[in-house]
């Protein structure tokens, strides 16, 4: 649910904000928000006949995001 809620509310963002503020430039490829939204439904969907696959995919998701996003400090940094 967490990942659904900050996928939403960066789109809510960059909504109120229009298409050439600064949170879309900071926001800019949310590949990272969308895949790990993914995973996380099929971490979801797997646990309930392989538990250990959904264990496993939410593993994959934290290797994911241990990987710093350093998309705003870019963006301030400009």
């Amino acid at each position: 649910m967490a990942a659904l809620f900050y996928f939403l509310l960066t789109k809510a963002l960059v909504r109120i904000h229009g298409n050439e503020s600064v949170v879309v430039k900071a926001v800019g490829n949310d590949f990272k928000e969308k895949i790990s939204l993914f995973i996380y439904s099929a971490a979801l969907v797997s646990s309930f006949f392989i538990p250990y696959l959904g264990f496993a995919l939410y593993f994959v998701v934290a290797i994911i995001w241990l990987i710093p996003d350093r998309r705003v400090e870019r963006t301030i940094n400009e």
